[in-house]
């Protein structure tokens, strides 16, 4: 029996075919007729019976056959068997096909899903450096009129003024309102 397939997109419908054999016995020779039968070692002999059968093996352990009748030859039969083999063919495409879609389905819905968790990241932490950044103003300005209540005014040279502009550029520096560019979207 030899298998051949058939072969669409990275699919396969395999095929064996093969004849149909009976044992018959074979005559006796002269000289084992003369020895008692309990002697006798005979083999019996495989007989071709004209018949043939193709099986397509599907998937899984799955197959379908046909044979000779004796109304209809094998060969008057080939085109069932080729419209077999094209159906189960686009059968494993489709499946291959809605598999692969599924897949390609799961990835996006996983991009989508981390991308969310980015943007929510993203969000929250600038949310977090926001509230920073007003705390940290809302501190300078209390620090600033503490200052001018104990001094009056603050030298614009003194170690106080240096330090209130550094604070200032640095609540600047984080709160993501002031680094937002104009042409900036609250999609990026």
């Amino acid at each position: 029996m030899k298998k051949r397939g058939f072969r669409k997109e990275g699919e396969q419908v395999s095929f064996s075919f093969y004849e149909h054999f009976r044992k018959v016995k074979r005559e006796l020779t002269p000289a084992e007729r003369k020895k008692p039968p309990y002697l006798l070692n005979i083999p019996e002999l495989l007989e071709s019976d004209g018949r043939l059968t193709i099986k397509l093996n599907e998937r899984w352990g799955s197959y379908k056959k046909w044979s000779d009748r004796k109304d209809k030859a094998l060969e008057c039969r080939l085109n069932e068997v080729i419209v077999e083999i094209v159906t189960i063919l686009e059968g494993q495409i489709i499946e291959k096909r809605k598999k692969e879609a599924g897949e390609r389905a799961k990835v996006e819905t996983l991009r989508r899903r981390e991308e969310e968790n980015r943007r929510r990241e993203k969000l929250e932490g600038d949310v977090a450096l926001w509230r920073k950044s007003r705390d940290i103003r809302e501190f300078i300005h209390a620090y600033e009129s503490k200052l001018i209540e104990r001094k009056g005014t603050i030298d614009p040279d003194s170690n106080q003024a240096a330090w209130l502009t550094w604070a200032k550029n640095y609540a600047n520096s984080i709160d993501p309102l002031i680094r937002l560019a104009p042409e900036d979207s609250i999609e990026d």
